[in-house]
């Protein structure tokens, strides 16, 4: 759902209802399994409440979930084994394109065999693979930082722990460039 299309008051009691589902009273984050129910719970309560924008929430939630869906079970009935460093690995043969409708121009996105892509597909899907590496490299550099104050405050329960007791900002400290010193 596009939240360009909800009033501030609508955004704002999106807001909410999304913090709600995710945090207890405490604000403290709810277990992963919990948050779908919570949603469902407070959602439908938004409806019962003549909330108009929750029915669209949740008529394009089940829209996802319901692609989702089928994404995962196409992908499963078109898997094809690839030799990758001497090693077949499984792979579904079925990645998303972006498309362009020839009548109207309309972009649109499309899951497709990889076998029966254009070039510039292909091109498309290895640049955004490569995109999603740089992104995992990053999460791995913000994890060995993090895992760093380990190193500097054995005693810590984590990272939170480690820069109260270094009296360090974590804010600053990620943003901080370790090769400065």
């Amino acid at each position: 759902m596009d939240r360009r299309h909800l009033s501030a008051e609508e955004r704002e009691e999106y807001d909410a209802l999304l913090h709600d589902a995710g945090y207890d009273e405490h604000g403290q984050r709810r277990p992963s399994a919990e948050i779908g129910e919570r949603m469902h719970e407070l959602l439908t309560d938004a409806i019962r409440a003549g909330r108009n924008w929750a029915r669209y929430v949740v008529v394009d939630d089940a829209r996802s979930g319901h692609l989702k869906r089928f994404k995962r079970w196409d992908k499963s009935r078109h898997v094809v084994e690839i030799n990758h460093e001497q090693v077949l690995v499984p792979r579904a043969a079925v990645m998303g394109v972006k498309r362009k409708n020839a009548e109207t121009g309309a972009v649109y996105h499309q899951q497709a065999l990889f076998a029966e892509m254009a070039w510039d597909e292909l091109v498309d899907v290895m640049e955004a693979a490569q995109s999603r590496i740089a992104a995992a490299q990053i999460t791995v550099g913000t994890c060995a930082k993090l895992l760093a104050l380990k190193v500097r405050c054995p005693d810590s329960t984590g990272p939170a722990d480690a820069c109260t007791r270094l009296r360090l900002d974590m804010d600053a400290y990620l943003r901080a460039d370790e090769t400065a010193a």
